[in-house]
């Protein structure tokens, strides 16, 4: 086992494994292939969450009108599935990216990046209705004009995370967070900017982020001279600017990361770095070793350049991507 590079703070073991190929306390048995839903097409990359007890999916969708979509399931990939999906009027998203999707006092909230480039929020209270979208500010009452890539959402301390990567000098890119107390007004908080080596995510990649051992988490496929390499960082230092992290050479990122807290555990859910746009799942636990095992065998293949979405729905963890293929089906694993 080689070790891995560790910076600044807690200790994490991280182990990468694949699906079913191994046994696993935590997280064994995901099927592969996933369960195939044909009559639901993704254009971009999908948001899955859990919402008056049911699974939501929001994706734009395949067709070239940018039209964000929501497809729900009570009964997980088993029984009637899901829905054959319903579209949520004038919402139109950026050709390259797709909807997120989080609960947040008792609602279904929705962000994404509009056409013009800037990022929207709007919430229902049903899952069906949307209120008018309302654009991410900052303090200084300025549009938040983001990147390429879709954002994410995060409820951290009774408070609304929206976290994107930004454009900042020449082709390089940094990661802003627009935090919320009402869905209405804003302040910014800029995390992981420290990063050894300047590590930056990776233009078109989704962050992910998620709650774990009462911090919140940022993972992202890093780019420039980090190229690819799965990054990880932690709001523990407790201030703007500055933040726990590390990274392991041996996990490469081929995509956006998709992140959810399982069992006591982490898992980042990706595409691994390679010609076959395989998806992979890497664990970190809070353990107090720092070690790193890679594990080899067939995992589930999702269609290059899409990020996979996980959520955890009555005590499995379910992960939805894209089919490889002209068709771009949706496909849902669980355990």
């Amino acid at each position: 086992m080689k070790p891995a590079i560790f910076v600044k703070g807690l200790a994490i073991t991280a182990i990468l494994f694949v699906c079913s190929a191994i046994a696993n306390a935590q997280l064994s048995d995901l099927q592969q292939p996933g369960t195939e839903f044909s009559y639901v097409e993704f254009g971009t990359s999908p948001s899955m969450t859990v919402f008056n007890g049911d699974l939501y999916v929001a994706y734009q969708a395949n067709d070239g009108s940018h039209t964000t979509w929501i497809t729900v399931s009570q009964t997980g990939i088993t029984g009637e599935g899901f829905t054959y999906g319903y579209e949520i009027p004038n919402i139109l998203t950026h050709s390259a990216t797709g909807p997120t999707i989080t609960v947040w006092n008792g609602k279904l909230w929705l962000a994404y990046t509009a056409e013009n480039g800037f990022v929207y929020l709007t919430s229902s209270s049903d899952g069906t209705n949307f209120a008018t979208p309302t654009p991410v500010m900052n303090s200084n009452a300025n549009y938040e004009q983001f990147a390429n890539s879709s954002p994410s959402l995060v409820v951290y301390n009774n408070q609304l995370w929206i976290t994107q990567e930004v454009n900042g000098a020449g082709s390089a890119t940094t990661m802003q967070s627009a935090i919320t107390s009402d869905g209405l007004n804003f302040t910014e908080s800029n995390y992981c900017q420290n990063l050894p080596g300047g590590a930056e995510p990776q233009t078109g990649a989704m962050i992910g982020t998620a709650v774990f051992n009462n911090e919140l988490w940022f993972a992202f496929q890093a780019q420039g001279d980090w190229s690819h390499y799965l990054v990880l960082c932690s709001t523990y230092a407790g201030t703007s600017g500055t933040a726990d992290s590390y990274y392991e050479p041996g996990l490469q990122a081929g995509s956006g990361v998709a992140a959810s807290t399982y069992n006591g555990a982490l898992y980042l859910a990706y595409k691994v770095l390679s010609g076959n746009n395989n998806l992979t799942i890497t664990e970190t636990l809070g353990s107090g070793a720092f070690e790193s095992n890679v594990y080899s065998g067939i995992l589930i293949n999702g269609r290059q350049q899409l990020n996979p979405s996980t959520a955890v729905w009555d005590g499995a963890y379910f992960l939805t991507y894209t089919s490889n293929d002209s068709d771009h089906h949706m496909f849902v694993t669980a355990n």
